[in-house]
């Protein structure tokens, strides 16, 4: 009977493991990016939430705390509860003005995210997402996780830090912003 609950024990314990770690190994660009890098931008919106990476906070703040501001409880959120937002902008491009970076998107659809070995924590300041006519999110990046090292969000997988995920919004920001971000890349 021990012997029973013990190998249940562990049956549970490598399904467990393995869903929190399979769920998140991966993010294809090839499809997530396939209409843009034909041109196609019909119905697709980018909304970026900026705030300096120079600016400090009190704590690391969740994608909720920069979009919302943590002031309204989760089932409640509504659009113009993006108003109590922790952002400096936000910035919302649609369609065809998303052309002026397409030769990013041809770059990033044949990049391979690798997850990070070791999971630290979100410390969001920028996050951007594309979306299909609001409808349906198909790729979001957060700036910057927790540790030494710049780690970045892709599709709420944690990766080192890849320069392609800032050069991405830097032409849709306003002037100050971009200046910070170019500087931050070092360009």
């Amino acid at each position: 009977m021990v012997i029973g609950f013990v190998v249940s024990l562990s049956i549970a314990s490598i399904l467990i493991f393995c869903f929190t770690h399979s769920r998140k190994q991966y993010v294809d660009f090839s499809e997530i990016f396939y209409g843009m890098v034909e041109g196609n931008f019909e119905g697709v919106d980018l909304t970026i939430y900026y705030m300096s990476p120079n600016t400090s906070t009190r704590y690391p703040l969740s994608v909720d705390d920069l979009l919302y501001g943590g002031t309204v409880p989760n089932e409640k959120r509504k659009k113009k509860d993006e108003i109590n937002g922790s952002f400096e902008y936000k910035i919302f491009i649609n369609g065809h003005k998303l052309e002026e970076c397409i030769d990013l998107y041809r770059e990033l659809k044949d990049f391979a995210i690798v997850p990070a070995e070791d999971e630290t924590y979100v410390n969001a300041q920028i996050h951007y997402m594309f979306e299909i006519k609001k409808e349906r999110k198909i790729f979001s990046v957060t700036m910057w996780g927790g540790g030494p090292e710049n780690r970045m969000f892709v599709n709420e997988v944690e990766i080192e830090g890849n320069d392609i995920f800032i050069e991405i919004i830097i032409p849709f920001l306003p002037e100050i912003a971009a200046k910070e971000m170019s500087e931050y890349l070092g360009k």
